[in-house]
């Protein structure tokens, strides 16, 4: 990020108030603006927040969540809000039909837990749109 620019905001989804405070303290150590939500229903009131400003460059979200579950937000931003949100999807959920339900929901990248922080700070940057200047040559 170069001097003046915003820094990229990250909507991270997650029942374990552990795994939230852990991976927002390294998000934020990184440059990231980090907003937390503690199911999907959060998440959701989160992106229909008109105070949420600027809006969110990425999302992070579990799977396994009580109110409204990971793969239920996912079908939510990607149908009903037409949302195209880079997403993560972060989960403990190792069942072989993980991935594809993954994949049919909208998820970009899926990682299972455990995993390094520093995989996830990598893969974030990954997803993150480019803001490279516009080229002005003539």
């Amino acid at each position: 990020m170069s001097a003046g620019e915003r820094p990229y905001r990250v909507l991270f989804i997650d029942d374990d108030v552990y795994m939230l405070e852990l991976i927002s303290m390294v998000l934020e150590s990184e440059g990231f603006d980090v907003v937390l939500a503690a199911n999907g229903q959060e998440g959701k009131a989160a992106m229909l927040d008109r105070a949420q400003q600027p809006p969110f460059d990425v999302i992070m979200v579990d799977l396994m969540m009580p109110v409204m579950d990971g793969l239920r937000f996912l079908r939510w931003l990607r149908k009903d809000a037409e949302s195209r949100i880079p997403v993560l999807v972060l989960t403990g959920r190792c069942g072989t039909d993980t991935a594809e339900a993954v994949k049919q929901a909208g998820g970009d990248v899926l990682l299972f837990k455990p995993v390094d922080v520093s995989k996830i700070v990598a893969q974030l940057r990954l997803l993150l749109p480019s803001r490279s200047s516009p080229d002005l040559t003539p």
